[in-house]
């Protein structure tokens, strides 16, 4: 994910990166980045060194690659840039044109000799980029027009192009992939599914689509937590009912014996709790630190309402709602252990 984010900011804010170029290699690199191949070609006849690096390994030809420009990317390769070079990201030209979505770029450089199996730092290659950019019409060139590109090829996480489409809620991307006849139930290294990743960030739709190939709902990652766990963790109650409405097993545990409804319980979020109350989940389970999920609501920072509540009844209800009054502030758990009442 680090290179993801770093690949981005580092392509739009590394213009002041001239420690590591000369004044006039710097504007060959500024010129690249703007299509301007007037300036770069009146600065390759004064001789300026067109495979300069800056001080993360960029070259002009990343700059012209990762904005698209077709006119910089075709004089710099007439004027035999190397291709292949990488950044410090491991990210180069080929890749760049892929991950900001770049078609024609990025047909050009494969004609021109890229080499189509490269991979970033991240073992991230061309399909991941563009699968987790969400750029369809490059991800069927990748897949329908580039030889021996494995649809089901995993990065250092053991992800797939699958698994990236889906964490950043990519439809099309995941539909086309799918049609495809992609591994719906790959694990990457921490044993999550695409079906975890989609459910974890909420993505209703792609969410749904995934469910509609007929995928196991009850699969667990290596803590033991399933799509419905990570669902009403993140707070996402429509994908907590669209799991549910598929047949998800609201009482599955984790390896720490959490249910959903502990997740809900921590985080507050009393419209999820409901649903799994009524849903059916089981409101006494017990995890591995405390008795039940009222007591995981205490725990939450609300150990004073149980203070307050002590000496006026046993009921975790009553608890919350006369901690809150006492302490002359509004707390979200005051409805929710309602709910668990």
């Amino acid at each position: 994910m680090l290179l993801c984010a770093l690949c981005q900011h580092c392509f739009n804010a590394c213009s002041s990166v001239s420690a590591a170029v000369l004044h006039s290699e710097k504007e060959f690199h500024d010129a690249a980045k703007r299509n301007d191949t007037a300036r770069m070609e009146e600065l390759i006849r004064r001789g300026v060194d067109i495979k300069a690096k800056t001080n993360t390994g960029r070259t002009a030809l990343h700059w012209a690659a990762g904005a698209g420009n077709v006119d910089a990317v075709r004089l710099l390769l007439d004027h035999d840039v190397p291709v292949d070079d990488k950044d410090s990201f491991g990210m180069n030209a080929l890749l760049l044109s892929a991950w900001f979505g770049h078609l024609h770029v990025l047909q050009i450089l494969v004609n021109a000799g890229a080499k189509i199996n490269c991979v970033n730092r991240n073992g991230r290659n061309l399909l991941h980029c563009a699968a987790q950019r969400g750029h369809v019409r490059v991800v069927e060139f990748i897949v329908e027009d580039l030889e021996d590109m494995c649809v089901d090829k995993t990065d250092k996480m053991d992800r797939t192009a699958f698994h990236l489409a889906a964490e950043y809620g990519w439809l099309e991307v995941v539909e086309f992939l799918i049609r495809l006849g992609c591994s719906h139930g790959a694990k990457d290294k921490e044993e999550n599914t695409a079906l975890h990743l989609a459910a974890k960030n909420g993505h209703l739709s792609v969410l749904q689509k995934i469910i509609d190939v007929g995928v196991d709902l009850g699969v667990k990652n290596l803590e033991g937590l399933t799509a419905l766990h990570l669902a009403a963790e993140g707070g996402h109650s429509n994908s907590v009912k669209l799991l549910l409405e598929a047949g998800a097993d609201v009482n599955a545990q984790t390896q720490k014996k959490m249910n959903c409804l502990h997740y809900a319980a921590q985080h507050g979020y009393e419209e999820i709790a409901r649903i799994l109350v009524d849903a059916g989940i089981h409101t006494d389970a017990v995890n591995h630190v405390s008795p039940t999920q009222r007591s995981c609501l205490l725990q939450k920072g609300k150990a004073s309402l149980w203070k307050c509540s002590k000496a006026q009844s046993n009921s975790v209800r009553t608890s919350a709602a006369v901690g809150s009054v006492l302490m002359g502030q509004y707390h979200p758990w005051s409805r929710l252990a309602a709910v668990l009442e």
